[in-house]
């Protein structure tokens, strides 16, 4: 038997049931139909199957976005199911959190409610507004126009991603709801100071790292030849340094398309799980970028000068 259609569906963490049902109440009042766990479960049924049909009812999900949350199997579980039916997702925060590995993919949409604060009432106002709205885009839709792709798959994604998936995942969120390209990464701002290749080749962006390489020699020569022999050595470095600034800033934004790109390329192959985690990092890519960048670091730093000095 289908469940009563209804105007939201409430995910929410059991930890979280005073938030959610305060929220229940605020968003009833000005008359949105709720459904929430436990207090719509009709006894002698079974409760997942309940679940499944409440969310196929609704026309939206409200997903309470907090730290019990991102460890909540069940939050993620009925966030998931929301996102592959294209129901339009509304992610709620009671307290500045961010969402966990298991949340971040799926709430890369552009309607974040932040209920607390000076500006609780005005966003809880809009996110009503929103709901009883028409003419929003599915989910899965707004995820594949703000990517430039068709919505990948998130467990290709994360496979494609490797053991740093989180990270990303978490990052990618953060600047989708911020709408800019800017995110700090310390690896490849480090990776950049060494050798401004390495992070792209260790990333698997050979266009990228090839790129560097010769830009840093030609950069750094030609502040040799300008400064001479009376040029501080750490002068030299300063390409470097302006190279890891600028991967530090642009680097999660740059792998967000690389990896998107990527995936939607192979989005037509079998799936291979191993054939994408071939893909993941090159640590032979980072090991030979170390060994170019050292080669011409030494030109300059050891006593025998380049033979065009």
């Amino acid at each position: 038997m289908a469940e009563t259609s209804c105007d939201v569906f409430l995910s929410h963490s059991s930890s979280d049931a005073d938030a959610a049902a305060w929220l229940t109440d605020y968003l009833e009042e000005c008359g949105i139909k709720v459904w929430i766990a436990p207090r719509d479960v009709r006894p002698g049924r079974d409760y997942a199957e309940q679940i499944q049909a409440a969310i196929e009812a609704s026309s939206a999900i409200i997903v309470l976005v907090s730290a019990d949350a991102n460890k909540s199997s069940f939050v993620r579980a009925e966030t998931e199911m929301g996102f592959s039916q294209d129901k339009r997702i509304f992610p709620v925060r009671t307290a500045p959190v961010e969402p966990g590995p298991g949340l971040a993919l799926f709430l890369q949409i552009k309607h974040w409610t932040n209920a607390y604060g000076l500006q609780r009432e005005r966003a809880l106002s809009q996110l009503v507004a929103e709901i009883k709205g028409d003419g929003e885009e599915p989910a899965g839709q707004r995820f594949a126009a703000a990517a430039g792709h068709g919505a990948a798959d998130p467990e290709k994604l994360k496979r494609f991603i490797g053991p740093a998936a989180a990270y990303y995942l978490n990052a990618w969120a953060a600047m989708q709801r911020r709408r800019t390209l800017l995110s700090w990464n310390w690896a490849a701002f480090f990776a950049g100071l060494a050798a401004p290749g390495a992070w792209p080749a260790y990333r698997r962006m050979w266009a990228l790292a090839w790129f560097l390489v010769p830009l840093d020699l030609l950069l750094t020569h030609s502040l040799h030849q300008l400064g001479g022999s009376r040029l501080p050595l750490v002068v030299l470095f300063l390409p470097s340094a302006i190279a890891g600034l600028l991967l530090g800033l642009f680097a999660n934004a740059i792998y967000r398309a690389n990896v998107l790109a990527s995936v939607a390329v192979n989005s037509e192959d079998p799936g291979d799980a191993g054939a994408i985690r071939q893909r993941q990092v090159s640590r032979t890519g980072l090991i030979l970028l170390l060994i170019v960048h050292g080669a011409i670091a030494a030109l300059y730093l050891v006593p025998l000068r380049a033979p065009w000095s």
